[in-house]
C-alpha cells in the first residue's frame, strides 16, 4: 500500500513528539538489504524469466524510538521489486509496511495499535532481514502474494505471555483489523487464447483471529497455532465474476527446532471460503545445516493445493465442474556463506512444477507445468 502524504507526516511528527518529549527517549535505527539476480529455463515465475533479471530487491528501514518507560513507536519503509512480475504494478517505490505505537502493561501484557505486523507464522515478523532467511524467498505456499497472507494489519493485536510448570512459555496474541493483499490469476486471452494476467487488489475487513506459541523447555525448540476469520471482497477472485465476496476461514501451524548448526521447520496452512466451499492447503518444510562457522546448507519443500475449484461454464459448454488442483510444487536448494552476521551470500537452486506460471495460460486440464530457476543474493543489515 502506498504511504500516503498525511499518515507519513503524522508518523514522523509522532517520532518527534516522542524524541522530544522525554530524555530518557532512544532512537534505534536498522536497516535491511537483500539484492538478487534471478533466471529460470523457461517460462516465467515469481517475476524470474528466461531472460534473467537483476532488479530483485528486497530493502527495508525501521525506526523504533523507545523510552525506559512503558511506551514504543515503530515505523519500517520498505522498497521492493520482483523483477518482471505484473504485480510490481501494485507495489509502490515506497511503501509502509508497518507504523504503531506499542504500550507495556506490565512485564508480560502489552499492546499494538496502527499498521501492525500480523501474528502469523515464523517468519512474518522477520520478513524482510535476509541475514536471517535460508533463501532468498519466503515459502511460497505460506507466505507468497495472494496468498491472503498480508505483512501488515490496520488495526491492534494484545498480547499476554506466561509460563507453566515453571518453563514452558506461552504466550497468546488476538488480532483484529483491516488488510489488504494482492489477488492473481491467469486466464486465456479472448482472441487469440494466450495468457492473460488478471490482478487486483483484495480486502481484507472484519479480520479477527489469533496466535499461541509454546516455547518447550528445551531451548530452541518451539511451536504455534493460529486463527482467522474475515470478510473478503475485490481483487480477482472476490468478485461477483468469480467467487464474489464472502467470509474465509485459515488455520495454521508451526513447528521450529533451531539449534546450534542445524534447523527444521515446517508450517501447515488450511483456508476456505465459506459460501462456495473452495478450501486450500499449504505446507512446507525445510531443513539447514551450518558445516562450519561461514558456510551453511539449507533444504525446502514447498507445496500449496487447491481443491473444489470451479471451472468457468465458458470452458464447459456450459455445464458447471468442480476439480482439484495442484497449483504449486517446489523444491528447493541453498548454498550460504556467512561472512559476518550482518553480511551473507546465498545461492539457490529451485525446482517448480505446478500452474501459477506469469506468462503462460495452464489450461484446467492439463499437466502442470515443469519450471527450474536459480537464484544468487547479496543481504546485509545495520
Amino acid at each position: 500500500m502506498f504511504v500516503p502524504r498525511t499518515l507519513t507526516t503524522v508518523l514522523l511528527c509522532l517520532l518527534c513528539a516522542f524524541s522530544n518529549g522525554n530524555s530518557q527517549t532512544k532512537l534505534h535505527v536498522n536497516g535491511y538489504l537483500s539484492q538478487a539476480y534471478g533466471q529460470s529455463n523457461s517460462y516465467q515465475l515469481h517475476g524470474i524469466g528466461n531472460d534473467g533479471t537483476a532488479d530483485y530487491r528486497n530493502l527495508a528501514l525501521r525506526f523504533r524510538y523507545s523510552t525506559q518507560g512503558n511506551n514504543n513507536l515503530t515505523i519500517q519503509f520498505s522498497n521492493r521489486s520482483l523483477g518482471a512480475s505484473p504485480l510490481m504494478e501494485h507495489i509502490e517505490e515506497v511503501e509502509l509496511d508497518w507504523g504503531y505505537y506499542e504500550h507495556f502493561l506490565g512485564d508480560n501484557t502489552w499492546f499494538r495499535v496502527g499498521k501492525v505486523k500480523i501474528p502469523f507464522g515464523i517468519y512474518n515478523e522477520i520478513r524482510d532481514v535476509g541475514v536471517l532467511l535460508p533463501f532468498f524467498q519466503l515459502p511460497n505456499s505460506f507466505y507468497g502474494e495472494g496468498r491472503s497472507a498480508p505483512e501488515g494489519l490496520s488495526g491492534l493485536t494484545f498480547t499476554h505471555a506466561f509460563y507453566i510448570l515453571n518453563s514452558w512459555r506461552i504466550e497468546m496474541v488476538a488480532f483484529g483489523g483491516y488488510a489488504s493483499f494482492i489477488d492473481w490469476l491467469t486466464v486465456p486471452s479472448i482472441d487469440d487464447g494466450s495468457v492473460q494476467f488478471m490482478s487486483g487488489m483484495a480486502r481484507m475487513r472484519r479480520n479477527l483471529g489469533g496466535l499461541i506459541w509454546i516455547e518447550t523447555p528445551i531451548d530452541g525448540l518451539r511451536a504455534n497455532f493460529g486463527y482467522g476469520r474475515r470478510y473478503v471482497e475485490g481483487g480477482v477472485n472476490f468478485t461477483e465474476n468469480l467467487y464474489g465476496e464472502q467470509w474465509g476461514t485459515n488455520a495454521n501451524a508451526s513447528l521450529d527446532a533451531s539449534f546450534e548448526n542445524w534447523f527444521l521447520r515446517s508450517e501447515f496452512s488450511y483456508g476456505r471460503l465459506e459460501e462456495t466451499g473452495v478450501w486450500t492447503y499449504g505446507i512446507y518444510v525445510q531443513s539447514g545445516w551450518w558445516m562450519s562457522e561461514h558456510v551453511g546448507l539449507n533444504l525446502q519443500f514447498d507445496k500449496l493445493k487447491i481443491k473444489d475449484v470451479f471451472v468457468p461454464v465458458s470452458f464447459t459448454n456450459g455445464v458447471v465442474l468442480q476439480y482439484d488442483l495442484d497449483a504449486d510444487t517446489e523444491a528447493a536448494l541453498s548454498l550460504v556463506y556467512r561472512a559476518s552476521s550482518n553480511l551473507v551470500i546465498k545461492a539457490e537452486a529451485h525446482r517448480y512444477w505446478g500452474t501459477n506460471i506469469e506468462d503462460r495460460y495452464v489450461s484446467f486440464f492439463e499437466d502442470p507445468v515443469w519450471i527450474s530457476y536459480g537464484l544468487l543474493s547479496v543481504s546485509a543489515s545495520f
